[in-house]
């Protein structure tokens, strides 16, 4: 009896299972799908290749179709059909163009046309086209992510940020029909957040999303860490790289600390810690643009630590020498090779640039940030510390 009862709840739970793949679940919603004109296929979310690849084992083709999904689940060409690749959980450009390209593809549709739309999780951040600046709205759904809001919480403010969701996306295929199938991730199957809903129409308010915002708006301590660099002679710049570190460098910064500063006048207390580097203060050849941002970052600590020390917020910045991150490892490797050492040749030669013949770790960087957001660090801000093993005195 025992192995009978076992058999038949595996039984269950494989059919279960086999109900809800996408393969089956888009068999089965199409098998009173017949219609009389076009159809373009479109298809978002970490499931959409197999989504659009079990709708053309039922249709045959479509007259035209996109898919956008999550990078490395392409899993080969379908016929008529471009396959895109994009970011998650985070929109990337790459989400952009492609829902873009998503959107052309249903602009100027006829009445007797059919958008066949197959929507699954992930579809928030691969299938997007912001209503305001694209760093912003990344900025912005980094925070969500972290603040600890459920999901149906976090696409009730991503509606609100796109056009696309909340039901924009099928309003943009008029006067063409839409035919959804949805894969739902969402306890209860709400259509409209599901993906935050872009052929569904909205169930939630303004009022909700200003709550939401309300809610989780809290923010105590801003750290400024994200760089990159680039090093090549003024008149071999490249200006697209060149503008790549300004805008992560700095612009980054920029963005990230306009977006804390309500948050943390509201509460009264704020602290900021940019980490900007003693390049800002020396002039070492062909890092113009990595020392140009590094210096406009320091600048702007002094600036911001002035103008916001009256609602306690404090700013600094931190200025390390080299500090053994993942890009100083590759530099090492690469300084290694091309003086034909090992691992410890390449070391040697950046350690011997700073008086202690060494470089700092991560967390000697990690400390100085701790004790400036601590009561030891109460007063001090728009200050630059210099933890630069003597390569700098500030």
């Amino acid at each position: 009896m025992e192995q009978l009862l076992r058999q038949r709840a595996e039984s269950i739970w494989t059919a279960a299972i086999r109900s809800v793949l996408p393969d089956e679940a888009v068999r089965r919603a199409l098998e009173h799908f017949h219609p009389q004109g076009r159809v373009f296929l479109v298809a978002a979310g970490k499931a959409a290749w197999q989504m659009a690849h079990a709708a053309l084992a039922v249709l045959g083709r479509v007259d035209a179709g996109i898919v956008i999904t999550k990078y490395g689940h392409v899993r080969g060409p379908l016929p008529g059909v471009t396959c895109c690749e994009a970011g998650h959980p985070v929109p990337d450009d790459n989400s952009f163009a492609a829902t873009q390209r998503a959107l052309a593809l249903v602009s100027g549709l006829r009445a007797d046309d059919t958008v066949l739309f197959l929507l699954s999780g992930g579809g928030s951040a691969l299938f997007e086209k912001p209503l305001l600046p694209a760093e912003e709205l990344q900025a912005i759904t980094q925070a969500l992510l972290a603040c600890g809001a459920d999901i149906v919480e976090i696409n009730t403010i991503r509606k609100r940020l796109s056009a696309v969701k909340g039901g924009r996306f099928a309003l943009a295929c008029a006067p063409a029909a839409v035919y959804s199938v949805v894969l739902s991730d969402i306890l209860g199957d709400p259509l409209d957040m599901i993906a935050s809903g872009p052929a569904c129409p909205d169930s939630s308010t303004c009022a909700q999303a200003a709550a939401i915002a309300e809610k989780y708006g809290k923010l105590d301590i801003l750290a400024n860490n994200a760089g990159i660099i680039y090093k090549n002679p003024v008149d071999k710049l490249e200006m697209d790289r060149f503008k790549k570190v300004i805008d992560i460098n700095l612009n980054g910064v920029t963005i990230c600390t306009k977006h804390a500063v309500p948050y943390m006048k509201k509460a009264g207390w704020g602290r900021i810690v940019n980490v900007s580097s003693s390049q800002a203060f020396l002039t070492s050849e062909t890092y113009s643009a990595y020392s140009a941002s590094k210096a406009a970052v320091s600048h702007l600590t002094r600036i911001w630590g002035n103008e916001l020390a009256d609602y306690n917020i404090l700013v600094n910045a931190i200025c390390p020498c080299y500090v053994m991150t993942p890009m100083m490892v590759g530099s090492i490797a690469r300084k290694a090779a091309e003086l034909g050492t090992g691992t410890d040749g390449g070391y040697k030669y950046f350690a011997d640039l700073v008086p202690t013949h060494r470089l700092l770790e991560v967390e000697e960087v990690g400390n100085w940030a701790a004790v400036l957001c601590s009561e030891l660090g109460l007063a001090t801000t728009g200050s630059n510390i210099s933890i630069t093993c003597g390569q700098v005195q500030l």
